[in-house]
């Protein structure tokens, strides 16, 4: 037994205890058909907060080591978005545990959630996107450019994407969203044809391989990864001249464009596969021909000029 500053009474060397729990946690979130993304980030964030109490049982956690552990965190330079995250997955870690038994009430409940300023995200137009894909010094890196603007995929949408998943009379592809949500993704034409320049025949496997498929062993898969997607992109960027680029500033700059086209919200939720219009809202914060064209189509004064 030990005691804390306020002379209260707990007990450490729970750590095997509070390990179990949380893969029971983590395997629940599989269960739902949760992200690995999610899953992984879930790990780490919440496994730091049990790390930090020293194997305190979850049971005895109270509002002030997750109060301190917040604390600890911007101490060590974390970002606000990047804490509110961490609390988001210790929120529903303690709601697992209250659950199934293990606590009453959720130590975090009294912690309050702190609003985030809406980051301006940027965005490359069609003409930067031209400039990224003519750096390209492979085919695949051209139809992979080519690709994520067009469709406006996920990341994780991307390396799961398979040959056999294109239905390519119909120019769609099929992916798996977040929780394995199905959605079929329109692809034009050029996109058809640079993705039949790339796999020159290959009817199966990865869409993207990390490596030449003639290089491959017969039946072998080596799909793209996310990590390795990133420093392509990144590659490519500053070698066109437009700086670092991102996977998710493809996706961003597939629904801006649209929306700078004069697309309906709705549509463009469908296509990226948005379970909530308030995503997709984001993108209309920083495009200011559509507040412009909103303003001229709605009120009177703008009307006029």
């Amino acid at each position: 037994m030990s005691f804390d500053r306020l002379g209260i009474q707990y007990s450490l060397h729970h750590q095997e205890e509070n390990a179990a729990l949380l893969e029971q946690f983590l395997e629940n979130l599989e269960a739902a058909n949760r992200s690995p993304h999610t899953i992984a980030a879930y790990r780490f964030g919440i496994a730091d907060f049990l790390n930090f109490t020293l194997g305190l049982h979850v049971a005895n956690v109270t509002y002030r080591q997750v109060s301190e552990w917040l604390h600890f965190l911007s101490c060590q330079g974390l970002t606000p978005q990047t804490i509110s995250q961490r609390l988001s997955g210790l929120r529903s870690f303690f709601h697992f545990a209250k659950l199934i038994g293990v606590m009453n009430t959720s130590p975090a409940a009294l912690i309050q959630h702190r609003r985030i300023p809406q980051a301006i995200h940027r965005w490359l137009n069609a003409k930067q996107v031209g400039q990224l894909m003519a750096a390209a010094d492979k085919q695949r890196d051209y139809a992979l450019v080519d690709f994520m603007w067009s469709s406006g995929c996920r990341i994780s949408e991307v390396v799961g994407a398979r040959v056999d998943y294109v239905q390519w009379k119909e120019r769609v592809v099929k992916v798996f969203g977040k929780g394995q949500k199905e959605r079929l993704v329109p692809m034009g034409r050029t996109t058809v044809n640079n993705l039949r320049a790339y796999l020159q025949g290959r009817k199966t496997g990865p869409l993207f391989l990390s490596e030449d498929h003639r290089r491959l062993q017969s039946g072998q898969e080596n799909p793209m990864s996310a990590r390795s997607i990133a420093p392509i992109l990144s590659r490519l960027g500053l070698r066109a001249g437009i700086g670092h680029v991102h996977p998710h500033m493809l996706r961003h700059s597939f629904a801006t464009t649209l929306l700078e086209g004069g697309a309906d919200l709705r549509a463009i939720q469908e296509l990226l596969g948005h379970s909530s219009i308030v995503t997709t809202q984001i993108y209309t914060h920083c495009t200011p021909t559509y507040l412009r064209a909103a303003l001229q189509k709605a009120h009177p004064h703008w009307q006029e000029s």
